[in-house]
């Protein structure tokens, strides 16, 4: 009777890990539409999906359950590597995310002026992260006085702004560091008599070996977008220990999400002007 009872024991916990399994993908399916119609309601003429999740996990140190990234039409017509990072608790509340979806597009109009400086400064192969406030009073307040050089104590502050420049030789920084010196300079004073922004800006410089590790660059990419057909081709070669071109660079360079990791083989310079005043003497290189 015994060997009966584990006999049955033994069935019953695969069905039940499947019925839970299936209770599971219907909980969050339904959800998933819930998310959704709720998006599609505030902007009826986009098209919203997930590129991730929801997920649901119970985890007692938080009350967070559900979690996935939202990605649109629109956000698809620019390439954008993140989409809407969304974490729900068991009830569901949308309104703030359909916020936060809005404060994507105002963050990217106060970062394409800067790197658009950028570019002028260092070249295409570059990445900015700008971690200053997007909400709705900060935009605005950018969009009324931006270009004006506003008083210092009327500034915006961000938390700090970190630029990625890629390029071939790293010994030409040290080699002309009064030249590199003056493009931060330039980019610092950029960002603050024209963006109103008050930041510390620290301008990282990498060679080709980032792209030979394949660990790095992989934990990099947008992971949605790895499976992206040109983005896998690269990857697929720096995984094979093979040599890639500039133009397959930026591909990767442009599907890059967030701050890249510290790296051993990196030269850099610190600019602060946040609480300093913006001068050339407050510009550190790190060589």
């Amino acid at each position: 009777m015994k060997k009966i009872i584990k006999i049955l024991i033994i069935l019953l916990i695969p069905i039940g890990f499947v019925y839970n399994c299936t209770s599971l993908r219907t909980i969050t399916g339904s959800q998933n539409r819930k998310v959704l119609k709720a998006f599609k309601e505030a902007y009826p003429d986009e098209n919203f999906y997930f590129i991730y999740g929801l997920d649901y996990k119970i985890d007692l140190s938080t009350n967070i359950r559900y979690r996935g990234i939202i990605y649109s039409d629109r956000l698809a017509a620019i390439n954008y590597p993140g989409g809407l990072e969304v974490a729900f608790s068991d009830n569901i509340n949308v309104y703030g995310e359909i916020y936060g979806y809005e404060s994507i597009f105002k963050k990217l109009e106060m970062d394409e002026l800067i790197k658009e400086k950028i570019r002028e400064l260092f070249g295409d192969k570059t990445i900015l992260e700008n971690n200053v406030s997007s909400a709705s009073h900060d935009y605005e307040y950018w969009k009324k006085y931006k270009g004006k050089n506003l008083e210092d104590e009327k500034k915006l502050m961000a938390w700090n702004t970190i630029v990625n420049v890629f390029i071939d030789d790293l010994d030409e920084i040290e080699k002309n560091e009064t030249e590199y010196r003056r493009k931060v300079f330039e980019l610092g004073e950029f960002m603050y008599k024209e963006m109103n922004i008050k930041t510390s800006l620290q301008v990282y410089f990498r060679d080709k070996s980032f792209f030979k590790n394949y660990e790095i660059v992989n934990n990099c990419v947008f992971k949605p977008f790895r499976n992206k057909t040109e983005v896998k081709n690269v990857l697929e070669k720096i995984k094979n220990n093979e040599d890639i071109t500039e133009k397959e660079e930026i591909i990767l360079i442009n599907n890059f999400y967030r701050s890249l990791p510290n790296y051993d083989n990196v030269k850099d310079f610190t600019f602060q002007f946040k609480r300093n005043t913006l001068e050339d003497g407050n510009i550190i290189f790190t060589k």
